[in-house]
């Protein structure tokens, strides 16, 4: 969980980015840079994408920086623009009926924070593979809350500040998530 002092931090360089300062605006993209990478992989799970996707991120965060009404959601908005990126690519692929999205097989420490690993505490090692080959058929709003949630350890709160939308509109979506993962996960042990 992020401190206060980091969050006043955040809110500080976005007002100097807003007001024009490039260093500042580049202190965000490095600060930022893995996180929304990490963010991006886990809705696409192709890295040659995640960097295009995380590229066009930072890029459109940078032209939009200076419309920035509250600096203090500096997070929430450079997070949201990721999701949505990355949403979106996924609905082109699908609109295009190419092959299903497949999320590498890579470990997720490769891509998570450094000594982070919050998808451990939900699910056991041998369960984790099973849970990410189905992760990429849920919606992409289900996906999202379940990737923030259990990839990122973020509350409810953040998600909703994230998604723009309401704590129980994200409850919804997470209790949708996990119905719909478990039902899966059943279907897969039934027919193995």
């Amino acid at each position: 969980m992020r401190g206060k002092t980091d969050e006043e931090n955040d809110a500080a360089l976005a007002e100097r980015a807003r007001n024009g300062d490039s260093e500042a605006l580049g202190e965000l993209v490095v600060r930022y840079a893995p996180q929304v990478s990490a963010l991006v992989y886990q809705h696409v799970g192709d890295p040659e994408v995640t960097r295009d996707i995380s590229q066009t991120t930072f890029l459109k965060a940078c032209g939009r920086i200076s419309g920035l009404h509250d600096v203090q959601r500096f997070r929430a908005w450079l997070f949201r623009i990721a999701i949505n990126e990355s949403v979106e690519h996924i609905r082109r692929e699908r609109a295009q009926k190419r092959t299903a999205l497949r999320i590498a097989r890579v470990p997720i420490d490769d891509v998570a924070e450094p000594g982070e690993r919050p998808i451990d505490r939900l699910i056991a090692a041998e369960e984790r593979e099973r849970v990410i080959g189905v992760l990429d058929r849920l919606p992409p709003r289900q996906r999202s809350v379940f990737v923030m949630r259990h990839f990122h350890g973020m509350s409810n709160q953040e998600i909703a500040d994230i998604l723009a939308c309401s704590t129980s509109t994200v409850k919804a979506n997470m209790s949708y998530a996990l119905k719909w993962l478990r039902e899966k996960l059943a279907g897969d042990v039934d027919h193995e």
